[in-house]
């Protein structure tokens, strides 16, 4: 527990209180133990995780008055913490160097921008951040974490960056730290001999040379060290075709490097070798989204050749698209939003069961409530539009502000800030079918199919979007999808009619 990366960062200074972000066991508690930690809070998300450490505490490293176990969000977390010594980033995932499915599509809000700022502000003077990341043959996972150390250094005006990061290599993991207060010469000399005596690589301190990068764990090339030197420099690094820059709130997808860019690569290996960082597997989407388009289409309009069911002429068409145009609508609207309450609730599966309560809750009244106003279908689609913008703005300010507060209190302003939303939404479908009815009451059927199968559909179609765009784009989409529809329905509603 003295020889691993982490304590080199441990003892770097003293260490009189540590807060350990979201770690999956106690090998990070009791590496702080084991180098002189004094105090150590342990944050975590997962209460029945934390009430299994409670339970069987006797003999490990959580049965220690030093460390108390915090059951709560780790950005809640984060913005309540203040002068901290030690503010930790365990690494808690399996080692992932080939595709893994979609795996890099899941969200985290611990490593965005806004996080590492938060934890920043919650340092003491001489604090240290620190995270531990995999290293890979081609830098991706530790390269973005560096990138994002850095960005934290640069906006809290700390002077020159160099001075203030260190980061280190073992055979499998590079360890990477970051402080307000810069990294003495002293400091740097101590950590280098623990370095040699351990047997680790330097990969980045202010006047490094590269050969001292490259004297144990041996690396082909000097490309390690040069990326994090890139980065301190402000200068893009280079990472082949991967993404490794910073992510944010609004796009919290760290573990995702693909780009559109490596299509052609991607797709010239499939079958002949192992894709690195998830590229085969988010690619996967797309086919899905064009099957399921496609495959909407033949079940909607196949049996409509040839039928009367919606009348004739194009019209009737247009109006197939205004339904169609509804459920792509509120899919993407509701797997922007439910992405975003994880930020306000700080737990996933909380924020799941809110939203998708709330979001259906409300649009259930807002179809009760305004539904049956058929000659104004537009207006309603049109009012759903703004709702959209209205709720982004809300939440967008909401989230950050509400972070470490009760989760109740969390719990009923999720709940009323999408009240706008669900209203507007819930009440075109209805609208629509009541005009419909006074047309063409067969041509109903037809209209739920359109709406069902363009949901499904659009499901995949706004993944893609979200991650590769972020959440406001996705939601701009929905928005732009209602407005589009609002000007459907004006030019092609029904004719009024007695009601059949």
């Amino acid at each position: 527990l003295r020889s691993v990366p982490l304590a080199l960062a441990v003892g770097l200074r003293p260490v009189g209180v540590a807060l350990v972000l979201d770690p999956i066991g106690g090998f990070d508690v009791a590496t702080l133990r084991a180098n002189g930690a004094q105090r150590i809070r342990v944050v975590q998300p997962d209460r029945a995780l934390a009430a299994t450490w409670e339970a069987v505490a006797e003999s490990t490293p959580f049965d220690d008055p030093r460390v108390a176990v915090i059951s709560e969000g780790v950005r809640g977390a984060l913005r309540t913490a203040n002068a901290m010594d030690l503010v930790l980033w365990p690494l808690r995932e399996s080692f992932r160097g080939v595709a893994a499915g979609t795996f890099s599509i899941r969200e985290s809000y611990t490593y965005t921008l806004e996080a590492v700022d938060d934890a920043w502000r919650a340092l003491s003077p001489p604090g240290i951040l620190a995270i531990t990341r995999w290293l890979q043959a081609a830098p991706s996972e530790s390269l973005r974490a560096w990138a994002t150390l850095v960005h934290a250094a640069r906006s809290s005006g700390a002077g020159t960056p160099a001075e203030h990061l260190l980061a280190w290599r073992s055979l499998e993991v590079v360890t990477m730290v970051a402080s307000p207060r810069p990294f003495s010469a002293v400091e740097i000399a101590r950590l280098d001999s623990a370095l040699r005596a351990a047997r680790f690589d330097w990969v980045f301190h202010a006047g490094l040379q590269p050969a001292d990068a490259n004297r144990h764990n041996v690396l082909p090339d000097d490309a390690l060290h040069l990326a994090f030197a890139r980065a301190v420099r402000g200068q893009a690094p280079d990472a082949g075709n991967f993404d490794v820059s910073p992510v944010n709130d609004d796009r919290p997808y760290f573990f995702h490097f693909f780009q559109w860019s490596q299509t052609g690569s991607v797709l010239a290996g499939l079958g002949r070798a192992w894709q690195p960082f998830g590229g085969a597997g988010f690619l996967i989407l797309v086919p899905l989204a064009v099957i399921a388009t496609l495959f909407a289409l033949l079940v909607v309009a196949g049996p409509l050749i040839g039928s009367r069911h919606l009348g004739a002429g194009p019209r009737a068409a247009a109006r197939l698209v205004f339904f169609a145009l509804l459920g792509a609508g509120y899919v993407f609207a509701q797997i922007a939003l439910l992405q975003h309450l994880i930020l306000m609730m700080d737990v996933p599966t909380t924020a799941f069961a809110v939203g998708l309560a709330a979001m259906l809750g409300w649009s259930g009244l807002g179809s009760l409530l305004f539904g049956h106003a058929a000659q104004r279908t537009a207006w309603h689609a049109g009012a759903a539009l703004a709702a959209i913008g209205l709720t982004l703005a809300l939440l967008r300010f909401l989230a950050p502000a509400l972070l470490g507060t009760a989760l109740a209190v969390r719990l009923i302003v999720a709940i009323f800030a999408l009240a706008p939303l669900g209203l507007a939404l819930g009440s075109v479908f209805p609208a629509a079918l009541q005009a419909l009815a006074r047309h063409h009451a067969g041509a109903i059927p037809w209209a739920w199919a359109a709406n069902g199968v363009a949901s499904v559909a659009a499901a995949f179609a706004a993944t893609i979007v979200l991650v590769t765009f972020g959440f406001t784009l996705t939601l701009a989409v929905a928005a732009a999808m209602y407005g589009l529809a609002a000007v459907v329905w004006t030019f092609s509603r029904p004719r009024p009619g007695p009601l059949p």
